[in-house]
């Protein structure tokens, strides 16, 4: 039996083949997915009566243009979009650093959008806060495809490196379902807004593929990707504290090898992310000590720990508290998926670090942060998205629940979000 495009299969065969196309990369899937998950959200943003705080409308009027440039229906979206974190980019992208705790604010990320500001003036181009809030929605929604895009040939690579526990599964149907479910995650709209999120989730996705890559044959191309992937990863850093977790990676491998090479590639590697941390601590430090006393005088010696502690409370145990118990809440479905992940993927051998990495990061996450941000901070590793496409390319029916959780949770949270209602 033959068929154009395929060659002359017996039917069995030929079928076979049919599948395994229809589950390639689909550029068309994932934006149209995109599409009607963001009409969804934008729906949801405009009709939401109030917001809960209005003090974002200082702001706006502050950094707005006397011409209005959008019709106001759009206006409306965008004004109900400036909320929790979004105020404190926006404000930095407008102006820069005024207070000491701003600090605290991916410092890459804002100033990345603020050259982007002073550039567009240069060609007589003036951009109000309104166009800085819709230049970061349209490069968030860019960087997811990409992201789509590189977790499908993550998915590929995680499965040829562990063909023995695999089984039967179709390696492909679970790099599409991953590749769609990507934008249902439980970052809702905090990975669509101002948030830097999304930049580091795409950072630090491309980092763990260059990292695993690399694994295998001692060449030199691989070794070359094992040190981009910490040039990623800290870069990521420099948009969000949190990426500093990838250097783990880098320890549980020290431990594991013995020859001087690879301890040498791994140690200049592991070095960047020392660089960018020490850098962190120093800036800050040049400008303000030691005149400024307290955190000056902290045995860390770092701006970001103290206006973590104390600006925000955050501390080991700190959250553990009867108010907070409604957070906690919120947070135990992606918990739960977590550490499920975690305990899955941890026989999975090519995934060692990364499951240990995962797992300090989960204990960090329930124990010293905000808990309820684990919705949105957990993008920057990938083990949950593996592990619900997981389920639902080899179990659709339990696959399934974690699904509709997440698309109920995504509209909600984005109703949430533009009401200027917890969880932040």
């Amino acid at each position: 039996m033959c068929n154009l495009g395929f060659g002359c299969y017996p039917p069995t065969q030929n079928s076979l083949m049919l599948k395994i196309e229809s589950y390639q990369y689909r550029f068309l899937h994932v934006l149209i997915g995109l599409f009607v998950v963001r009409i969804i959200q934008a729906a949801v943003v405009y009709f939401v009566p109030f917001q809960f705080d209005t003090s974002s409308a200082i702001l706006i009027d502050k950094y707005k243009s006397e011409i209005p440039k959008y019709p106001g229906w759009l206006l409306q979206i965008l004004n109900n979009l400036t909320a929790w974190d979004s105020v404190y980019f926006l404000k930095l992208s407008m102006d820069g650093i005024t207070y000491e705790h701003e600090w605290v604010f991916g410092p890459l990320w804002w100033r990345m959008m603020r050259i982007f500001k002073t550039s567009m003036s240069f060609y007589g181009i003036e951009m109000d806060i309104y166009d800085v809030l819709v230049s970061f929605i349209i490069l968030n929604n860019v960087l997811i495809i990409l992201i789509s895009y590189i977790l499908y040939h993550l998915c590929l690579l995680i499965c040829e490196g562990n063909l023995k526990l695999i089984g039967k599964l179709n390696n492909k149907k679970f790099a599409y379902y991953t590749s769609l479910i990507i934008l249902i995650q439980p970052s809702g709209i905090f990975s669509t807004v101002s948030y830097s999120e999304t930049m580091v989730q795409f950072l630090s996705y491309l980092g763990v593929y260059l990292y695993l890559s690399s694994r295998g044959r001692v060449t030199l191309s691989n070794r070359v990707r094992y040190f981009l992937s910490g040039t990623l990863f800290t870069i990521a850093f420099g948009f969000r504290s949190n990426s500093l977790l990838y250097g783990i990676i880098y320890l549980t491998d020290l431990l594991q090898f013995r020859n001087i090479k690879d301890i040498f590639t791994i140690l200049i590697t592991g070095a960047q992310l020392f660089i960018g941390l020490a850098l962190s601590i120093y800036i800050p430090y040049s400008i303000y000590c030691p005149e400024r006393g307290e955190w000056c005088n902290s045995f860390s010696k770092s701006l970001v720990l103290y206006a973590q502690s104390h600006y925000w409370d955050n501390g080991f145990l700190k959250y553990f508290t009867i108010a907070n118990i409604p957070m906690f809440v919120i947070a135990a479905p992606q918990l739960l998926i977590l550490g499920l992940s975690i305990n899955f993927f941890k026989s999975w051998v090519t995934l060692k670090s990364l499951t240990i990495m995962s797992a300090i990061y989960l204990a960090l996450q329930f124990t010293t942060m905000h808990v309820q941000i684990v919705n949105r901070v957990s993008t920057f590793i990938p083990l949950h998205i593996w592990y619900v496409s997981y389920l639902y390319t080899v179990n659709p029916e339990r696959g399934r629940w974690i699904l509709k959780w997440w698309i109920f949770w995504v509209i909600l949270q984005t109703a949430l979000f533009a009401a200027f209602l917890p969880p932040a």
